[in-house]
C-alpha cells in the first residue's frame, strides 16, 4: 500500500451521491485533504483503524465533465509526504454496460486517465498501448472525441478506467463494429437506409414510452451501433423502422425513438417529419404493381402488407379506386411504388386522418348517446358523383339521402345506435362507372356515459410551464419553439395523447409562435374531460382502499373474451379512454390479456372482462404489477368440488368442500334455505343458482339470509330474483310470488373471491 492513494470511483453520473475513497499509511500521513480544482476543499473522514479515508457527496456533483481532485496527505510536523491529482469523470448519464464488448487498438496510442493530450500528462497518468492489442470491455461512454472505457483487467498504470483517443481504436460488440464520428460510418447498401444509434435507446413494438411496455416487448440499442432497413415511417416521435435483420423478441420491424437515432439515406440525412404523410393499413391487403384485383397478379407483382402496419408515404394519388403511392420502403425485388385499394388503407398526416377527398366531407357528431336519434351528414360535389355510401364498419349499409342541388348527403337514424362504443363508418362517392372518387372513415363515439358526450376537453396549468413543439427538455428549443403559461390557465383541447412524460394536444385556439399542436410536461398540466380528471401515470391515481388501481394508458377497450377488439360485437366490450382510472378488486394473466375486476361498471358493460396487457397499467401496494406470461390459472371444465384434503368428496362434511358446476333442483319449506347451491355451467363468471319450492301460500324471500350455509371463499356481489308459476306460459314471471298452492323459482346470485370461510349473505 502507498503512503496515500485513490481507490474509487473513476467514473459517476451527475446528481447522483457519490463516495470518494483511498487508502493511506497512519504512520506517515495523520491529515488528508481533498480539493477539487485547487479551489473547492471537501469533507475527508479519516479511518486510521482500516487505513481508509472518504469523501461523501449527498449530492453528488452539480455538472458534467472530467473533474479532477488534488489529493495531498501530510505528517504530524505538517510536512508534505503525497501530493497528487486525481481525474474523475461525471457523467450526463450512466454508460453503456453489456457482455461481450471489446476495443482493438488500430494504432500505436496512449491509455490515459483524462481526454486530454497525452502530452499534457506525465507517466502515472498515462500507459502506452500498441497496435494490435484488444482489450475486453464492461461499460463504455464516447466523449470529447475519445472512448471512455471501464476494463474487465485493470490496465498499469492508469487501473479500470480510462479513455482512448477514438478514431485510434475500435469498440465492437458481439463482433458488430461501433462508429462515433459521421466520417467513419460505411455507406449503406444501395436500396437500403443506415440506422445509427447516437445515444443508448430501446427498439420497441409500439411508440410508447419504454418505461410503459415490458421486457419482453423491446431490445436494448447501444450509442455507436449501427443497423440497416429498408424503410422507415414517422409516427408519435418515433421512425418505425422495417430492418434487414430480424432483432429477437421483435423481428424485423419495431419503433425507435426519433432523438436517439439518425437515419442516413445514401448522402442524405432523413429528418423527423411530424407532419408526414403516413399510410395505415386497415385490412391486410396487396401493393400493387397494377389497379386491378390481386388475384389477376403474379407473385413478383404484389406484395402482401399486413393489418396494423404503418408506411410513409413520399407521394400519392386516386387511381381507378385504389392510391398509387409512393412508400418511403423499399421492398426488395418489388420496390417503392405502387398501388393500395382505398377501401382497406388511411392516409394520415402528423398521425391525424385527413379527407384526401375535399370533395366528399363529413360534418356530423363525432359524439354521440346511446339510442339518441342521430343525423349523420355531408357534402360532396354532384357533377362527378352519382351515388354517395355509408357503410357501418364495412357491413351495415345506411340509407342516404342526396341534396344534388345543395351538393350535400344525409343521414338519419330514428333510433340512433343501439349499441355503446366506438363505431366507424366509411362514406364513399362514386362516378356513373361505379369507379370511386372519394372515400373515407369517419369515426363515432357512441356512449352511455356522459364523460365521452357533450363535455369539452380541458387542460389546466398547475404549474408555470412551457407548450413546446417537442417533447424534449425545453433548454434544447428556440423562443419560436415554446411559448409559456400561468399557473391556472385553461385551455380547450380537441385531440389529446401521451408520448415521453408529455401530454400531446390539439388546442381549440392556436397560441403564437407554436400553433394549435405541441407538447405539456404531463406532471405541470391537468387534462379533463367535463368534471373528470384523466390520469397518464400510474403514480398519479389516487390511492383507494382497495386491492389495486388500474390506469388506461392507451384508448382501448375491455371485452369479454381475450380477442381482437375488432372481431367481437358492440355488446360484447366497452370503450375506455385514456387516462381514465379504476378500482380493481382481481386480476389474472391469460393470454397476453389481463383479466380484471373492476370495483364499479363499464357503463354498458360490467365490471368483468379482458384488457390488452399494453394499454393499461396496475399498481398494487405501491408497486407496478406486470403481465406475466407464465402465470398459472385454472378452468373447470366438468362439475367438481373444491375440497380441504385430497379424498373422495363424499368423505367430508359440507363446511370442508364446496361443489362448483352443478345445477340442482331441490324442495325446502316456504322459508327457501336452500341447503346446496349449485353455479351454472355454461357461465364462466361464477354465476350460481338457488333453486327452491314450496306447497305452501307463503312468499318466498328475495334475498338469502340466515340459513345459507358457509360458502368457503364466496360471496355475493349482485343478486336478482325470479319467480315463475308452472302451470301458466314459461315466460310469465313476477318480482315475488302471489300466494298460490304450488310454486318455484330461482335466486341468480354473482360471486367473487374472498376470504376462507366467508358466509354467504347479501351485498
Amino acid at each position: 500500500m502507498g503512503v496515500l492513494t485513490y481507490l474509487a470511483p473513476q467514473e459517476v453520473t451527475v446528481g447522483r451521491p457519490t463516495v470518494l475513497q483511498g487508502t493511506f499509511d497512519p504512520q506517515k500521513v495523520t491529515d488528508i485533504s481533498v480539493i477539487a480544482e485547487d479551489r473547492y476543499p471537501l469533507p475527508v473522514a479519516i479511518n486510521p483503524s482500516d487505513r481508509t479515508w472518504r469523501v461523501t457527496l449527498d449530492r453528488g456533483f452539480s455538472g458534467a465533465g472530467v473533474r479532477w481532485l488534488r489529493l495531498r496527505g501530510k505528517n504530524g510536523a505538517n510536512q508534505v509526504q503525497s501530493d497528487r491529482v486525481v481525474y474523475l469523470t461525471v457523467s450526463p448519464q450512466p454508460m453503456a454496460e453489456a457482455e461481450g464488448l471489446s476495443v482493438k487498438v488500430l494504432q500505436n496510442t496512449w491509455l490515459k486517465v483524462a481526454p486530454s493530450g497525452s502530452s499534457t500528462l506525465n507517466d502515472e497518468q498515462k500507459a502506452f498501448v500498441r497496435a494490435g492489442e484488444t482489450f475486453k470491455v464492461r461499460r463504455y461512454a464516447a466523449r470529447n472525441g475519445h472512448l471512455a472505457l471501464e476494463f474487465e483487467t485493470p490496465i498499469s498504470p492508469v487501473g479500470q478506467f480510462g479513455y482512448f483517443y477514438q478514431p485510434h481504436v475500435r469498440l465492437s460488440w458481439q463482433g458488430q463494429d461501433f462508429f462515433f464520428e459521421e466520417d467513419e460510418l460505411p455507406p449503406p447498401p444501395a436500396g437500403t437506409i443506415l440506422v445509427w444509434v447516437s445515444r443508448d435507446t430501446k427498439i420497441k413494438a409500439l411508440p410508447e414510452s419504454s418505461g410503459q411496455l415490458p421486457e419482453e416487448r423491446q431490445v436494448t440499442l447501444f450509442a455507436g451501433q449501427t443497423l440497416i432497413a429498408y424503410g422507415y415511417a414517422c409516427v408519435d416521435g418515433h421512425f418505425r423502422v422495417t430492418l434487414r435483420d430480424s432483432i429477437p423478441k421483435l423481428g424485423n420491424s419495431g419503433y425507435l425513438y426519433q432523438g436517439h437515432v439518425r437515419l442516413k439515406q445514401g448522402d442524405e440525412w432523413l429528418d423527423y417529419d411530424r407532419n408526414a404523410l403516413t399510410v395505415t393499413l386497415e385490412k391486410t391487403t396487396a401493393f400493387k404493381k397494377r389497379p386491378i384485383n390481386s388475384s389477376q397478379l403474379s407473385a413478383a407483382d404484389k406484395v402482401t402488407l399486413n393489418a396494423g402496419m404503418i408506411y410513409g408515404i413520399s407521394s400519392y394519388a386516386l387511381e381507378d379506386s385504389h392510391f398509387r403511392v409512393a412508400l418511403t420502403e423499399n421492398f426488395p425485388g418489388f420496390g417503392n411504388t405502387g398501388y393500395l385499394f382505398a377501401d382497406f388503407v388511411q392516409l394520415k398526416e402528423g398521425g391525424q386522418p385527413f379527407n384526401v377527398f375535399p370533395s366528399l366531407s363529413y360534418r356530423g357528431p363525432a359524439e354521440v348517446m346511446v339510442g339518441q336519434p342521430t343525423v349523420l351528414n355531408g357534402t360532396f360535389d354532384p357533377s362527378k358523383a352519382v351515388a354517395v355510401s355509408v357503410v357501418a364498419e364495412d357491413k351495415f349499409a345506411l340509407p342516404v339521402t342526396l341534396d344534388r342541388a345543395g351538393g350535400t348527403w344525409r343521414v338519419t337514424l330514428n333510433q340512433g345506435f343501439n349499441d355503446p362504443g366506438l363505431r366507424w363508418l366509411r362514406v364513399k362517392s362514386t362516378d356513373r362507372t361505379g369507379g370511386t372518387i372519394g372515400s373515407q372513415v369517419i369515426y363515432i363515439t357512441v356512449s352511455n356515459d356522459a364523460l365521452t358526450v357533450g363535455d369539452t376537453l380541458t387542460v389546466k396549468i398547475l404549474r408555470n410551464t412551457l407548450f413546446k413543439i417537442a417533447p424534449i427538455d425545453s433548454a434544447r428549443l428556440t423562443s419560436l419553439q415554446k411559448v409559456r403559461f400561468d399557473t391556472g390557465t385553461v385551455l380547450a383541447v380537441t385531440k389529446y395523447g401521451f408520448v415521453d412524460g408529455h401530454l400531446k394536444v390539439v388546442l381549440k385556439t392556436p397560441v403564437a409562435p407554436v400553433g394549435d399542436f405541441g407538447y405539456f410536461y404531463e406532471s405541470h398540466v391537468e387534462l379533463s374531460k367535463g368534471n373528470q380528471v384523466l390520469r397518464f401515470d400510474i403514480g398519479d391515481v389516487p390511492d383507494i382502499p382497495m386491492t389495486g388501481e388500474l390506469l388506461v394508458t392507451q384508448t382501448t377497450y375491455i371485452k369479454l373474451k381475450p380477442e381482437s377488439a375488432s372481431s367481437l360485437p358492440t355488446s360484447q366490450k366497452g370503450r375506455l379512454l385514456l387516462g381514465q382510472s379504476f378500482g380493481v378488486l382481481g386480476y389474472a394473466s391469460m393470454s397476453g390479456h389481463l383479466r380484471v375486476t373492476l370495483k364499479e361498471s363499464v357503463p354498458g358493460f360490467g365490471k368483468v372482462g379482458y384488457i390488452y396487457r399494453n394499454h393499461v397499467q396496475l399498481r398494487q401496494d405501491g408497486k407496478l404489477i406486470y403481465y406475466d406470461p407464465d402465470a398459472l390459472t385454472l378452468t373447470i371444465r366438468q362439475q367438481t368440488a373444491l375440497k380441504r384434503r385430497p379424498i373422495a368428496a363424499s368423505q367430508l362434511r359440507a363446511g370442508d368442500k364446496t361443489s362448483r358446476n352443478s345445477c340442482q333442483d331441490m324442495a325446502t319449506p316456504a322459508t327457501c334455505f336452500p341447503t346446496t347451491y349449485g353455479c351454472g355451467a355454461a357461465d364462466r363468471r361464477s354465476i350460481c343458482f338457488l333453486n327452491c319450492r314450496s306447497t305452501s301460500n307463503s312468499t318466498f324471500p328475495t334475498s338469502p339470509s340466515a340459513g345459507i350455509p358457509d360458502f368457503t371463499g364466496l360471496r355475493v356481489t349482485s343478486l336478482r330474483s325470479r319467480w315463475y308459476l308452472p302451470t301458466t306460459a314459461s315466460n310469465q314471471r313476477r318480482t315475488t310470488p302471489s300466494p298460490m298452492t304450488y310454486w318455484s323459482g330461482f335466486l341468480t346470485v354473482t360471486v367473487r373471491g374472498l376470504k376462507p370461510n366467508t358466509k354467504f349473505s347479501s351485498d
